[in-house]
């Protein structure tokens, strides 16, 4: 049972990130013209590109591993996530140019970057082996604690100001006022900070994953919540339902880290055959 649900927890972390990245290339595309030059980074055709490329990577990955009986253990069978991998870290770089390659827009995306790296690294394993079960884990907290240090420091508004997008979005959510919103946003950079050393220290990893888990899935769900118009809810819903489906990884990867993958290997592959 725990193979199932440790191996279903990424696919669905990798899914759900993909098919948003994708829908985010249809609606707002970063500027690629950053990274590869105004020719070919502001075309069209380049984002949509990324965009179909994604989305044929999601559904083929769907497939394979839930009905592709024959093709799961097969090398062919983990390319759309390869590319997929790929794509994303494009995309990650490119938000990084966005900002001024600000180290703080780097390591906060740090989950949504190795969200596809794990789900390859478990697909591919060979070995029941601890030290196996480990990297997956090691490599899944380091990720969640560059991402809740990110996060921690914007709101605390070190060594740059906190962005006004944070701070509208604790309003919308709450209905509280400027100052207010903003001593949330202090106790929940300090929060950030110290869960992100607790997931590495034995006795408070589970309390830090918790917290990681629940903050995770609260600013996940803050976006469609905060930006939702009831007189154009579906316009409203395709803005900003893939800025949640892209950060997915912050509250999944908590929980399968929770879950554990103690299990996740049987007969010297990965056990997937009753997913």
């Amino acid at each position: 049972m725990r193979t199932k649900v440790n191996l279903q927890l990424l696919l669905l972390s990798f899914l759900l990130l993909t098919f948003g990245a994708a829908a985010i290339q249809f609606l707002r595309p970063p500027a690629y013209g950053r990274v590869f030059g105004e020719t070919v980074g502001n075309s069209g055709f380049f984002t949509l590109a990324i965009g179909l490329a994604l989305v044929v990577c999601g559904i083929w990955t769907f497939f394979t591993y839930h009905y592709g009986r024959k093709a799961r253990n097969s090398r062919s069978s983990v390319l759309p996530v390869l590319i997929a991998g790929l794509l994303i870290a494009l995309i990650v770089m490119t938000r990084w140019a966005e900002k001024n390659w600000s180290i703080l827009e780097l390591i906060e995306q740090a989950a949504r970057f190795v969200t596809p790296w794990l789900l390859l690294g478990a697909l591919r394993r060979t070995s029941s082996s601890a030290d196996s079960a480990h990297l997956l884990h090691g490599a899944a907290r380091v990720a969640l604690a560059l991402t809740f240090i990110g996060h921690g420091l914007y709101a605390l508004g070190w060594p740059s100001p906190t962005p006004a997008s944070f701070l509208e979005l604790v309003k919308n959510c709450t209905g509280l006022e400027n100052s207010a919103a903003r001593n949330l946003l202090m106790v929940a950079g300090l929060l950030d900070l110290l869960a992100a050393v607790a997931i590495f220290i034995n006795p408070t990893r589970r309390a830090g994953l918790l917290y990681m888990l629940v903050w995770g899935l609260l600013t996940t769900i803050a976006r469609p919540w905060a930006g939702f118009d009831s007189a154009a809810a579906g316009a409203s819903l395709m803005e900003w339902l893939p800025e949640a489906l892209v950060r997915a990884p912050h509250f999944l990867l908590p929980l399968f880290l929770l879950a554990g993958t103690r299990s996740m290997v049987g007969g010297g592959r990965l056990d997937i055959s009753r997913m």
